[in-house]
């Protein structure tokens, strides 16, 4: 019998994810033993035994601590995986962690726990850490490394051996041709790329946490 499938979050993504085959619904963080019903947002029932959970929420730090509670909670974490995507049968996918439709990942590539790999994505042979978002059209070439809660906007490409440092931002349509330091924001201009340090947790806005 199919695991049943419980979203991790509560905003656009944890909904859109409530599509995908043997979801039943999703759970808030202010009380991880309630599931929702997608469509009304109505409680439908207490967590059960048999169900197991996946990450559903944009903010990486949030995925950390909404995995971390739940675990808490004495509930168990699963793996969601699109029909529609390409999985190598040597990929290694951590728990809680959801993989999106179309995306392509082969034998050799690493993801962590409580990952999001975005539609159209395309991992070659890359390693990538824990509590990482990867959106649309991401591409992370052989022998590149994500380390722990980076993100990639959408259309982003991270060329062969290139590091990513923890809880560092590559902007939307950048091609990373060198090592990110941890803590950084890469993104482009008009005619250039620029590199700057993170202040703040990223994304910045309400919106985009629960999302």
């Amino acid at each position: 019998m199919d695991t049943k499938i419980v979203i991790l979050g509560w905003g656009s993504i944890a909904k859109f994810l409530c599509s995908f085959p043997n979801v039943i619904g999703y759970i808030k963080l202010d009380n991880v033993n309630i599931i929702y019903d997608s469509k009304t947002d109505k409680k439908l029932r207490l967590v059960d035994i048999d169900v197991e959970g996946v990450i559903g929420i944009g903010k990486n730090v949030y995925k950390e601590e909404i995995t971390s509670v739940w675990l808490e909670n004495n509930h168990s974490l699963g793996r969601l995986i699109h029909p529609s995507a390409y999985i190598g049968k040597n990929t290694q996918i951590g728990l809680g962690s959801v993989v999106m439709p179309l995306a392509f990942i082969d034998d050799s590539s690493i993801i962590g726990k409580s990952c999001i790999v975005g539609p159209q994505s395309a991992l070659r042979a890359a390693k990538i850490g824990n509590y990482c978002h990867l959106s649309i059209q991401s591409r992370v070439l052989p022998n590149a490394t994500l380390q722990d809660y980076v993100t990639l906007e959408t259309n982003t490409t991270v060329l062969e051996g290139r590091i990513i440092g923890k809880h560092s931002v590559i902007g939307a349509d950048v091609l990373v041709t060198k090592d990110i330091p941890s803590n950084h924001i890469y993104r482009k201009n008009t005619d250039s790329y620029t590199l700057e340090k993170l202040t703040r947790d990223f994304p910045l806005t309400q919106f985009e946490k629960e999302g």
